[in-house]
């Protein structure tokens, strides 16, 4: 229950910090989690990798960002298909460790690549 708990009292951190304007963090700054976490092994921007491409993460997701957040903080599931979920449950795990700032940054970043 306590997990629960935490989750929910960072998505509602995360959406209260986005209803102030200006505060929508940059797509750099989530390119510097997206980094870290090392997601790029699994996740290219235009072309199959382990997982899904980025492309079809944002276009999945269409500019909802609440949405991508729920799932990246776990309150919510997937709106795609997981082809590996073992892996992808553990990388949620490092990614719900993170600040409410890095999670939203993060949700930007994969925004980002959405097809023009």
């Amino acid at each position: 229950m306590k997990v629960c708990g935490n989750r929910l009292l960072i998505l509602s951190l995360i959406l209260s910090w986005l209803a102030v304007p200006g505060a929508v963090p940059a797509a750099d700054d989530g390119s510097r989690v997206f980094q870290e976490l090392k997601c790029g092994l699994c996740h290219k921007p235009d072309q199959k990798g382990a997982g899904p491409n980025l492309q079809s993460i944002a276009q999945a997701y269409d500019q909802q960002r609440e949405g991508l957040i729920a799932y990246l903080t776990g309150t919510n599931e997937a709106r795609m298909g997981i082809a590996k979920p073992d892996l992808m449950k553990g990388s949620l795990g490092k990614i719900q460790q993170r600040s409410a700032e890095d999670i939203a940054a993060l949700a930007a970043h994969l925004l980002s690549f959405k097809p023009r």
